[in-house]
C-alpha cells in the first residue's frame, strides 16, 4: 500500500481516500496480552492499542499488525486526506484509569506525558492516533460490526460523498439509514439491531471531496414516436418493434394454415398480448399479399374497437364463412 500511495503522490495525483476493509483488533502486544512476538512489530508500547491486520508472507502466520501511528504517518506523507476503516474496533478505546491527585487538587498521571499527543496515544484508539498524525478525516468502527451493517453503511456513505456532501454529513446520513432500517439478516434470519452508533467520524474540518450536485428539474419522460416512424412508406404498416419481432411461430403458422381455407380469420386474445404486432408481422411475412383478395386479419380488443366494428359490419353483409384462431394455451 505504501508503494502505491507514494507512486501516486510522485505522479502529482495523490489518492483522496484510503479504504481499508479487513480485520481490526484492540489488544496489548505483551507476553500477558495477545501472544505476538513483539520483536516482529515496531510498536513496543505498553497497554492496549488498536491495530489493523495486513498479510505479510515474510512474517510468521502471514500476519503484520499496523498501528495508528504507522498508518497516520504514511497518509500524511502521501497527502491522503481521508481514511475509511471498515474494521472492527478501529475506533475503540478503553476508559483511562483515574489519575492520582497531585498538588492543588490537580489529578495527574505519571505514565502519560503532559502534551496532547501523548494523551491521545495513551487512549489507544487507532482512529484517534491517525488523526493525531495529521490526517484530515477518519471514519472507523467503535465496536465489532456485522458485515451486513458495514455493507449498508459504506454504500450510503459513498453515495452521499459523490453527491457533494462533506465527510461528516455523509457519515451522519449513513447512521440515520442504519437507524431507520434496523433489520439485519444474520444467519438467514432478520434481527432488529440498533447498531447505528458503531460507525463514527473524526473530521478536523469539513471535507468535501466532490462538488455539490446541481438541483435539476424533475425527470419528465415523454413517449412520443417521431412522425416519420408512424408507418413504413413501402407497405403502409406500423413500424416493427425496436428490438425486432421474436417468437409467435405457432401463431404465424396457424394464421397461414387458416387462410388456406378461409377468407377471414379473427385473431383473439387478451388486451396487450401482442395481437396487433403479430398481425402486422404476418401481413409482412405472407408470401403473396396480392392474392389476399379482400381478406382481413383484424385484432380484437377494446383498444381496437373501431376495427372490430368495421369487421362486424363487413361480416354481417357477407355470406363468406370464417373461423376464429387463438394463441395456443389461452382460454
Amino acid at each position: 500500500m505504501g508503494k502505491v500511495l507514494r507512486a501516486a503522490k510522485a505522479a502529482g495525483q495523490p489518492y483522496h481516500i484510503v479504504h481499508f476493509d479487513g480485520h481490526g483488533l484492540y489488544a496489548e502486544l505483551q507476553p500477558n496480552g495477545v501472544s505476538f512476538n513483539r520483536l516482529l512489530f515496531s510498536d513496543n508500547r505498553p497497554g492496549k492499542h488498536g491495530y489493523i491486520a495486513f498479510e505479510n508472507a515474510a512474517l510468521p502466520d502471514n500476519l503484520e499488525l499496523i498501528s495508528g501511528l504507522q498508518l497516520g504517518a504514511l497518509l500524511v506523507e502521501t497527502q491522503t486526506p481521508v481514511l475509511v476503516l471498515n474494521a472492527c474496533r478501529s475506533a475503540h478505546a478503553d476508559a483511562a484509569p483515574l489519575p492520582e491527585q497531585g498538588e492543588a487538587g490537580v489529578r495527574v498521571d505519571a505514565s502519560v506525558g503532559s502534551d496532547s499527543h501523548s494523551q491521545v496515544r495513551a487512549l489507544g484508539s487507532l482512529a484517534q492516533e491517525v488523526m493525531d498524525a495529521g490526517v484530515s478525516g477518519v471514519v472507523a468502527m467503535r465496536y465489532n460490526v456485522y458485515v451486513v451493517t458495514a455493507a449498508q453503511f459504506v454504500a450510503d456513505l459513498y453515495a452521499a460523498l459523490t453527491q457533494g456532501q462533506s465527510l461528516g454529513e455523509a457519515v451522519t446520513l449513513g447512521r440515520k439509514q442504519l437507524a431507520a432500517q434496523p433489520l439485519r439478516t444474520i444467519a438467514y434470519d432478520p434481527i432488529p439491531l440498533q447498531d447505528w452508533p458503531v460507525p463514527i467520524v473524526y473530521e478536523a474540518a469539513p471535507i468535501q471531496l466532490f462538488p455539490k450536485q446541481r438541483q435539476t428539474a424533475p425527470l419528465n419522460i415523454s413517449l412520443q414516436l417521431p412522425t416519420s416512424n408512424l408507418q413504413s412508406p413501402e407497405d403502409g404498416l406500423p413500424p416493427r418493434p425496436d428490438v425486432g419481432f421474436y417468437g409467435r411461430d405457432e401463431t404465424l403458422l396457424a394464421l397461414d394454415r387458416a387462410f388456406d381455407t378461409q377468407n377471414v380469420v379473427l385473431l383473439w386474445a387478451f388486451a396487450g398480448s401482442g395481437k396487433t404486432t403479430t398481425a402486422v408481422e404476418f401481413a409482412r411475412w405472407y408470401p403473396r399479399p396480392e392474392d389476399l383478395k379482400g381478406r382481413c386479419c383484424s385484432p380484437r380488443s377494446r383498444t381496437t374497437s373501431r376495427y372490430r366494428r368495421c369487421w362486424i359490419r363487413w361480416a354481417a353483409s357477407s355470406s363468406r364463412c370464417w373461423r376464429r384462431t387463438r394463441f395456443r394455451g389461452w382460454r
